[in-house]
């Protein structure tokens, strides 16, 4: 089945997944390394953020 959606449709769930898995990483970061979670929650959000960006590129492109 192919599901035919608005380019700012899949740019938003792609932004709300990528939001959801990095909040994900930050919880579990400060449960089991607390002394360390920021450094983590950095981490996964700049990541987190160039996926974001190279996937609304593309879907700009398309």
């Amino acid at each position: 089945m192919v599901v035919i959606m608005k380019k700012s449709t899949k740019a938003g769930i792609i932004g709300a997944i990528n939001g959801g898995v990095v909040v994900g990483i930050s919880i579990i970061a400060e449960m089991f390394l607390p002394k360390y979670w920021h450094i983590i929650n950095l981490i996964s959000a700049l990541i987190g953020g160039f996926i974001v960006y190279y996937f609304i590129k593309d879907i700009k492109k398309n």
